[in-house]
C-alpha cells in the first residue's frame, strides 16, 4: 500500500472510532433513560387500572341510578307521601259512596221482588217464572 492509502485508512479508522465512541452515550445515560422509561410504564399501568376502577365504580352508579329510577328522592318522599294519602283517602270515599249505592240499590232489587210477587197475587196465582235479566 501507498503511503496515501495508508494515511487515508489510518483516517478512515480514526473517524470511525472517534464516531463509534462520541455518537453512544455513556452507559449511566442510557440506564437512566432505561430507568424513566420502565417507571412511566408502571405509572401507566397504574393509571389503567384506576381508570378500570373508576368505570367499574361508575356501572355500578348508572346501575343503581336505574334501579332507582321512579322512587322518589329523600327530598321528594313528603310530597309523594302526601300525594299517595288523598289518593288513598279519595279512594276510600268512592269506596264508602259505592258501597251506599250498592245498599239502596240492593234494597231495590228487594222491593221490585215483592211488588212482583204482589202482583202474581192479584193476577190469581198464576206462577210465571221472573224474567231472565233480574238478578235473583
Amino acid at each position: 500500500m501507498s503511503a496515501s492509502k495508508k494515511v487515508l485508512v489510518s483516517i478512515l479508522v480514526t473517524l470511525g472510532v472517534i464516531a463509534l465512541v462520541s455518537c453512544g452515550g455513556s452507559k449511566g445515560d442510557y440506564e437512566k433513560a432505561v430507568s424513566e422509561l420502565d417507571k412511566t410504564k408502571a405509572e401507566l399501568a397504574q393509571a389503567k387500572a384506576k381508570m378500570a376502577d373508576m368505570e367499574k365504580s361508575l356501572d355500578e352508579v348508572r346501575a343503581q341510578l336505574k334501579s332507582q329510577a321512579g322512587k322518589p328522592s329523600p327530598a321528594e318522599k313528603p310530597a309523594v307521601a302526601a300525594a299517595t294519602e288523598k289518593e288513598a283517602t279519595d279512594c276510600r270515599a268512592k269506596v264508602e259512596s259505592l258501597t251506599k249505592e250498592n245498599s239502596s240499590l240492593k234494597a231495590l232489587v228487594a222491593k221490585l221482588k215483592a211488588e212482583y210477587a204482589e202482583l202474581q197475587k192479584k193476577l190469581g196465582g198464576a206462577t210465571q217464572q221472573l224474567p231472565s235479566g233480574l238478578p235473583k
